[in-house]
């Protein structure tokens, strides 16, 4: 219960510091540019979606900015096409498959194989901010090669196997751990890769996720685990993982300068460029808050936002 109040408050407080965002940002997008942004998004997360987007933005402008609105309302909406002319915002419930899970993020993977035949898809999470030059994500787009966060200092890419004996002897009953410990006993495993990323923030090289190879490894995965295992909260990372990974010349962008924010954390971190607020630590002392009203506040802002 303290918790969540603790949480409430904190939220409170940043929506209140920022919720100026709605009404000065204004991107205009790049009709040469060559990659396409794609978001689920929440009502409770608009102010942090436009902090993220323009804070992404300033280094490198999209082609096009797509929004899986995971229930909207209308007034935000309407902010929303008014601070992104041309943005998409498309329903939930037109990214949904019979033959895959539902919820848990996968109508935003789902989203991202309609997307990616003809562009380079950037899945880019409300909860996250873009502080310096992201060289790496630029690099990865120019190239035409997919990029993902490392979940930790010291990521690399694995085979199947490798990655089943990984998680060897993990005491979890976790959908991760679950799937990732039968990869062994995929067809081809030796020749499949994989990588223990993050899916808040990846790059889908054009035409490396295509629907049919999400079904197919969905199905794969579900059929040796079991349908009601698979669909649990977390499958979608897996699935993500694996597509990035899975791709030629895939980049795992280095910990150190992509880290997740945990105020106890024990990992060196000394100049990051770019910062993911997961959910369990995003409010706490109050860095994401001080963060982003630094960023309202700078100069680096007004490159990118309409007089008010």
């Amino acid at each position: 219960m303290l918790k969540k109040l603790n949480r409430q408050i904190g939220e409170a407080r940043f929506n209140s510091a920022t919720k100026r965002a709605r009404r000065e940002l204004s991107l205009e997008l790049d009709g040469d540019s060559s990659f396409t942004i794609v978001t689920m998004l929440r009502e409770s997360d608009v102010n942090m979606y436009l902090l993220a987007l323009a804070s992404f933005c300033r280094f490198k402008t999209p082609k096009s900015v797509v929004v899986v609105s995971d229930g909207l309302s209308g007034e935000s909406i309407e902010h929303l096409s008014s601070c992104v002319p041309g943005i998409q915002i498309r329903p939930v419930h037109e990214f949904t498959r019979a033959a895959l899970p539902s919820g848990g993020c996968w109508e935003r993977l789902i989203s991202i194989t309609s997307l990616n035949t003809d562009h380079y898809v950037v899945q880019l999470d409300a909860d996250t901010l873009t502080l310096d030059p992201p060289e790496e994500v630029i690099d990865a787009i120019e190239s035409n090669v997919s990029f993902t966060l490392s979940s930790r200092p010291g990521c690399s890419v694995m085979s199947f196997p490798e990655a089943s004996q990984y998680v060897e002897g993990w005491d979890s009953q976790h959908v991760q751990v679950v799937a990732e410990s039968a990869f062994y006993s995929c067809k081809d495993a030796i020749d499949r890769s994989y990588v223990r990323g993050c899916a808040a923030f990846t790059g889908f090289a054009m035409n490396t996720a295509s629907l049919e190879k999400l079904e197919s490894f969905s199905l794969e995965i579900e059929n040796t685990i079991g349908r009601d295992k698979w669909r649990e909260w977390g499958s979608e990372q897996v699935a993500s993982n694996y597509l990035v990974a899975d791709s030629a010349g895939c980049v795992l962008l280095p910990f150190e300068k992509y880290p997740f924010y945990s105020p106890n954390s024990s990992f060196s971190i000394s100049e990051p460029v770019f910062y993911h607020f997961i959910g369990s630590h995003r409010f706490k002392k109050g860095k994401y808050k001080k963060l982003a009203a630094s960023f309202l506040d700078s100069n680096r802002f007004a490159r990118i936002t309409k007089s008010v």
